[in-house]
Order: structure tokens, then C-alpha cells, then sequence
């Protein structure tokens, strides 16, 4: 399975465990294929398929189709300290 480089982009890191749902991803992605990522609450969903739709941008510049990821607004907004 090839292993998918979270660059550009992505502010943040992925856990080991993030990261292994991305190469799954970016697996399906490669075939063809649809997914499903019903993890725990918690555990990083969102910033797996960010992670995997900058993959994809980096991939595919010529041909590109609209992705469309809807999250909690908490997860959006950029929080003041």
C-alpha cells in the first residue's frame, strides 16, 4: 500500500493510526472505490479527509472534481487565544 505524505497544506500531523486510514483512502481512491470512515467520535475523521482531498488536488491538478466535506463549525473556525 503506498504511503501518503500529508504536506502542503495541512497544518497539523497525523496519528499512526490517521495516517493508516489515509493510505486506505487514498487506496479506494486509486480503484475506484467509495468509503465509508465511521470511526469513534473523536478520532480524527475530518482531519483524514482533508488530509486525503490535498492529496488528491496535488495528484490530479489537471483534472480535478469539487469535493464537498461538511464538519461542526467548531472544527472550522479559528480559535482566538
Amino acid at each position: 500500500m503506498k504511503i501518503v505524505e500529508p504536506k502542503d497544506g495541512l497544518q497539523g500531523s497525523l496519528r499512526p493510526y490517521q495516517q493508516n486510514g489515509l493510505n486506505w483512502l487514498w487506496l479506494l481512491v486509486r480503484l475506484g472505490f467509495g468509503a465509508c470512515l465511521a470511526d469513534d467520535m473523536g478520532l480524527g475523521k475530518t482531519v483524514q479527509v482533508v488530509a486525503l482531498l490535498l492529496h488528491i488536488k496535488r495528484e490530479r491538478t489537471k483534472q480535478s472534481n469539487p469535493a464537498l466535506l461538511v464538519m461542526p463549525a467548531s472544527l472550522f473556525l479559528k480559535r482566538k487565544k
